[in-house]
């Protein structure tokens, strides 16, 4: 039977038998049994209440959620998250979607509504989000490597953990009322590019 699936049933077993509520003191046990055959360097983080990512190597996470019991197994060579890059989505609407590890790079997504949904480790580099509604919507982890937020609603929007935020494009009058997760450096660009951080 192949290593990689030996050892992820292994995962899965274990998972199953812990309690969400005693992970914290079974996380290194779990490091050890991913890090024994196959997978190299494994970190783990809560990337919303009941849903876990572990990073079994630089291609490989298994995300575990906790609330339906299932396990996952994603490969980042292989696009196993929706490919859109390059697509043209002006003003589609993905609002309460589920499109983490998706890659969005390049995407032409102006006016589109994303409101409501999970992007964690999403790709959204170079990508075109002016005018779009992120409201309340989850990014943690994700890469926004030159995107352009210009005139975006990023109100209740959580940034935890989110990568080059510092290389956004630009931040062009975006809505950052109860934003979370953006670093101090980040809000001072922002207003300093006439981002509104309070309701008027």
């Amino acid at each position: 039977m192949d290593k990689k699936f030996t050892l992820t049933k292994r995962v899965y077993d274990f998972l199953q038998s812990v309690d969400k509520s005693q992970f914290n003191t079974v996380m290194e046990s779990l490091k050890k049994l991913l890090s024994l055959e196959v997978y190299s360097s494994p970190e783990i983080r809560e990337i919303e209440n009941d849903l876990f990512v572990f990073k079994a190597s630089n291609n490989i996470r298994i995300v575990f959620n906790y609330s339906e019991k299932k396990m996952i197994v994603v490969d980042i060579i292989n696009k196993t998250g929706t490919n859109f890059s390059k697509a043209n989505m002006a003003r589609a609407n993905l609002e309460s979607s589920n499109f983490s590890f998706s890659n969005f790079s390049s995407a032409n997504l102006p006016e589109a509504n994303l409101s409501h949904a999970v992007f964690a480790e999403a790709n959204f580099s170079k990508a075109n989000l002016s005018n779009a509604n992120l409201s309340c919507s989850t990014f943690k982890y994700a890469n926004f490597n030159g995107t352009d937020l210009s005139n975006a609603n990023l109100k209740s929007a959580n940034f935890t953990g989110a990568r080059n935020l510092d290389k956004v494009r630009s931040f062009k009058n975006a809505i950052l009322v109860d934003t979370t997760g953006l670093p101090p450096n980040i809000i001072q660009n922002a207003l300093a590019q006439g981002a509104k951080i309070k309701d008027e």
